[in-house]
């Protein structure tokens, strides 16, 4: 028998989602492609109104990444069939 937490799931506003996916564009093109703790807190200094943590935007960002990725293979698949 598990005991285990609940995950943790946050509905995102559609009005920070942009402002936080514009903001960190820019770590796209890097080779890692996510930002640090400290860039993402100092977003977060000069952003005082989103009221999300550090982590929770990690998280949105590696998941926004992932799905792009996840898309391009499946159109990359499509062309190819």
């Amino acid at each position: 028998m598990c005991v285990c937490a609940a995950r943790k799931y946050i509905r995102w506003d559609k009005g920070y989602e942009k402002i936080v996916l514009e903001y960190f564009s820019k770590y796209k093109k890097k080779a890692n492609g996510l930002p640090g703790r400290a860039s993402i807190e100092t977003f977060l200094a000069a952003h005082p109104v989103i009221p999300y943590d550090w982590l929770t935007i990690k998280t949105k960002l590696m998941n926004e990444q992932n799905k792009l990725a996840t898309m391009g293979k499946h159109a990359l698949d499509a062309l190819s069939a």
